[in-house]
């Protein structure tokens, strides 16, 4: 489908943002950067927490730079 995220979509060091709908989201570590990316899961270091969680693509939003 069109516009479907795949962890090809990301790039170590890119800023992202977690989905609304998830819990990281909701208890306020919602900033972070990519640390790695699998075949099936972006990890992104957290700002809030310092925490790496893993995330499947569709969850994470990008953050635009500027």
């Amino acid at each position: 489908m069109e516009g479907e995220k795949t962890p090809a979509s990301f790039t170590v060091g890119q800023r992202v943002q977690a989905h609304p709908g998830t819990d990281a989201w909701i208890f306020g570590d919602r900033y972070g950067e990519v640390v790695r990316v699998g075949r099936k899961w972006v990890h992104v270091r957290m700002d809030r927490s310092g925490r790496t969680l893993r995330f499947h693509p569709q969850r994470l939003l990008e953050v635009s730079s500027g």
